[in-house]
């Protein structure tokens, strides 16, 4: 094998690796918290939503451990995890990579 087509190999292994890690913490969703006053919880994507409406928690959403009290304060929040998620992994990022 020439020294060129093991390079290109480990470039594909590092970038197909590298894709179904970032991949995986997209698509895992939490489950809904168990010790609340809100019995009724529904799925929105990665966070759930309380539709007890005798809730304290009612139209509140959950999501990767942390109470939002309205949808566009949840946006915020996954924006701001998922943007600093990106800037810490990848190139360019001063993390290690193989050498050759």
């Amino acid at each position: 094998m020439s020294k060129s087509t093991k390079w290109i190999t480990g470039i594909s292994a590092v970038a197909l690796i590298a894709g179904m890690t970032g991949c995986s913490n997209s698509t895992k969703a939490s489950s809904a918290p168990k010790d609340t006053d809100c019995e009724e919880w529904e799925q929105e994507g990665d966070a759930w939503e309380c539709e007890d409406s005798s809730s304290s928690y009612y139209n509140h959403y959950f999501y990767n451990g942390a109470f939002y009290k309205n949808n566009s304060s949840l946006k915020s929040a996954i924006k701001k995890s998922t943007s600093s998620t990106k800037a810490s992994k990848g190139f360019g990022s001063g993390s290690k990579s193989f050498g050759g």
